[in-house]
């Protein structure tokens, strides 16, 4: 059915007549159609580019096509565009967040970025500190949980569950049990009984004090885990911010500056 240009930002209005609104903003389509977009944006024009020209790289016929109506709010959830002007005017610019993802200098980086994008969406963040280390939910209850706690009509909610569990697997953050893991923290093997028993789930014992010679610090949830390898084969784990400018790189950078140790390491090296 065709949809008006201005339900974009309201997947609800899908059914004909409808009154009833999700008390909760969610992506109609994933994380995989947010990039989509982003790709058909760069071949198009780079980081910015005409809207009708975005449509023609997506082969979108008309801005009633789900793709467009839904897709274009969804990437913007994600935060990986922003929509500049409208109508024959209208253009798609990426976000730095989005450069990341499809240019990354690392695949690490670009990881990571995927992770980032799927934590922008506020119902998003919520659903995955609800879940993380668990094994990742049935469609049908996650629809269930989504009309019943966050408010989202029931007709759509199937919608909503099928984008956060496609996006799941986008993000990196399903591992091979097919558990929920987060900064590759995830929980032991899951035992699926047979015949209808349920699942049997080890948990680790949880021991607030950390083992001696180690420190716990406290990381803000939205904040990215970038691994960083260094001298002698060690990796390090440096927690930043989702929004990273250059800027800050550069204040990063002489901060380190002043804490090199000169100490020779072995093989005459400086780390």
């Amino acid at each position: 059915m065709a949809e008006p240009e201005d339900t974009e930002n309201d997947p609800d209005s899908e059914r004909p007549g409808a009154k009833q609104r999700s008390g909760t903003p969610y992506p109609y389509f994933g994380l995989s159609m947010a990039i989509s977009i982003v790709e058909a944006v760069r071949k198009s024009g780079g980081s910015e580019a005409p809207s009708s020209a975005v449509m023609a790289q997506m082969g979108v016929p008309k801005t009633t096509d789900r793709r467009w109506a839904y897709g274009i709010p969804a990437a913007a959830q994600f935060g990986l565009i922003e929509r500049v002007g409208r109508g024959d005017d209208g253009r798609i610019k990426l976000t730095e967040l989005a450069t990341r993802i499809v240019l990354p200098t690392t695949p690490e980086e670009g990881m990571a970025a995927r992770v980032a994008a799927f934590r922008t969406p506020q119902l998003y963040s919520k659903l995955l500190e609800r879940f993380a280390g668990h094994p990742v939910p049935q469609k049908e209850g996650l629809r269930n949980l989504l009309f019943r706690e966050f408010g989202i009509v029931e007709s759509m909610a199937a919608y909503a569950a099928e984008a956060f569990l496609d996006s799941l697997k986008d993000a990196g953050l399903v591992n091979a049990n097919n558990s929920i893991s987060v900064n590759g923290a995830a929980p032991p093997a899951v035992a699926n009984g047979v015949g209808g028993d349920k699942a049997v789930i080890e948990r680790p014992v949880v021991d607030h004090q950390p083992p001696p010679g180690m420190q716990v610090l406290k990381v803000p949830q939205d904040f990215v885990i970038y691994k960083c390898k260094i001298s002698g084969g060690r990796i390090i784990e440096i927690p930043l911010p989702p929004k990273f400018a250059t800027a800050d790189v550069d204040r990063l950078h002489a901060f380190l500056l002043t804490q090199i140790d000169d100490e020779p390491v072995q093989g005459g090296q400086q780390s």
